[in-house]
């Protein structure tokens, strides 16, 4: 083994993801790479309309209740990097693993037990101020949005817009209460609007679409919201009736 070179080190700053569960359920989402993010700037040229059966009331209230979610997480993330704290960590590193990090190579970190250690303490610690707020604001995420589709389908129904036998398959998740798991955002990535469930019925999948669009239009901030004109006939074909 070679020497290690003397007064030579590398500082190691730590970088950490929030947990979420990674269960390997059907989902309904938008690519990764487009998921626009809660805080991203207005893109240049013309919004992008965005077409949904929701009605201006429904479409507020679910662009609303998105955009007090992700203040919320945001500063619990922001909690989160207050607490962890820049932590560095100084090492020595042989000749071979410094030529491997000149080209732009990955070098094995060697940390010593006690800074392990005191990671671990300051990520308990961290994680037990955060994830109460994250669950908090998630509940009420929740509780919006379901309250703002189960009223829009109520104006629907009582419009004759729709069918009492299509108001009950559209709605028989939202009035159980039944949200969808949804991605939740990384320590420092992009908010990705997805969500996750394999026992969804394919009319709800349908009304989580239109959810999802909605949350992408207020990520973008940019977009221009079109309610499409329904009927009895729109819900009947938008998922057949078996």
């Amino acid at each position: 083994m070679e020497r290690p070179i003397v007064g030579l080190c590398l500082f190691v700053l730590l970088a950490a993801c929030s947990p979420g569960p990674q269960s390997p359920a059907s989902h309904i989402s938008n690519d990764a790479a487009e998921g626009p993010t809660a805080s991203a700037p207005p893109t240049s040229g013309p919004p992008a309309p965005v077409h949904t059966c929701f009605d201006p009331e429904a479409s507020r209230r679910i662009m609303e209740a998105r955009a007090e979610f992700d203040a919320a997480e945001l500063a619990a993330f922001d909690e989160l990097d207050r607490i962890m704290g820049g932590y560095r960590h100084q090492m020595q590193i042989s000749r071979e693993q410094y030529v491997r990090h000149l080209a732009g190579e990955a070098v094995p970190a060697t940390r010593s037990a006690a800074w392990t250690q005191e990671h671990e303490n300051r990520a308990a610690y961290a994680r037990s101020v955060v994830d109460p707020q994250i669950r908090a604001a998630r509940a009420r995420l929740e509780r919006e949005t379901l309250l703002a589709m189960q009223e829009f389908f109520a104006r629907e129904l009582q419009a004759r817009r729709m069918a009492r036998v299509d108001y009950l398959r559209y709605t028989r998740e939202i009035r159980k209460g039944e949200f969808a798991e949804f991605r939740g955002r990384k320590w420092t990535g992009p908010a990705v609007y997805e969500f996750r469930g394999t026992h969804l019925s394919p009319e709800y999948r349908k009304v989580l679409q239109e959810v999802r669009l909605l949350w992408q239009a207020q990520g973008r901030r940019a977009s221009v919201i079109t309610h499409v004109d329904t009927n009895q006939e729109f819900y009947r074909t938008l998922v057949p009736r078996e």
